[in-house]
This record gives structure tokens, sequence and C-alpha cells, in this order.
């Protein structure tokens, strides 16, 4: 699946469906795609749609919920914990010998800053003004 799901998509649908507890593959397939019949095909368009998103899982007897810690598509920032990482370098391409000089990382909980890191790294050659 290309791109990230919007809320109201099917994606979303599956999500608040699988919200309420797992769910085998034919029912999420009638209840989210309106297939019903043919479970080799059913269970097809689910995995197409939901397989390659992490915020779900499936086990080998075609059981679907949501992996712990999932949120919805189009939950706000500041409802959710985050990092923010920042690579700072000496500005040119690796090949031409430019490298790291400082990596920071800051950890955000309901929009504020919680904790943060940083280092300086040798850049193992001067650093431009």
């Amino acid at each position: 699946m290309s791109g990230r799901a919007r809320p109201g998509s099917l994606v979303d649908r599956a999500f608040r469906r699988l919200e309420t507890g797992p769910t085998s593959t034919e029912d999420l397939a009638a209840d989210v795609l309106s297939l019903r019949g043919h479970p080799g095909a059913a269970g097809k368009a689910v995995l197409a749609l939901l397989g390659g998103d992490s915020r779900f899982e499936v086990d080998p007897q075609g059981m679907w919920r949501l992996a712990p810690g999932a949120v919805p598509v189009g939950t706000p920032l500041r409802d959710l914990r985050f990092a923010v990482v920042d690579v700072e370098t000496t500005g040119g391409p690796f090949s031409r010998g430019h490298r790291i000089t400082e990596v920071a990382v800051v950890e955000v909980r309901s929009g504020r800053v919680e904790e943060s890191w940083h280092t300086l790294v040798h850049p193992g050659r001067p650093v431009p003004p």
C-alpha cells in the first residue's frame, strides 16, 4: 500500500473494527470490505489492505488484532509520544569526505519535551565556518 491511510478510509474502518477485539479474516472482510462468500478472495483482499501496516497483526489461524501501542490514523501529534532526531554534518556528500558532527534526540510526550540527548561527533576533518 502506498502512502498513509486517511481517517475514514478502509484501513481506518478496519482499525475501528479491531478496537473492539480480535476478529477473523472472513468477518473483517465482511465488516470492512463487504466481501462475503469467497474466503480465499476475502483473505487476499484483507491481507493486501492491512498486511503492510505494522499496526495490524494476524496469527496463523487468520485472527486479526491491533498490535500493542497501535494508534489510529489522524491522531493529533499532541496525543502521541514520539522522538525528533536531528543530525548535523559538515555540509557535503560522504563521498567527498563530509561527515556527521552532531546528533540530537528529543522525546516529546503530549506536546512537551520530556527528555533530550545530544552528542558531538569528531568528523575527522575541519568543520567549515
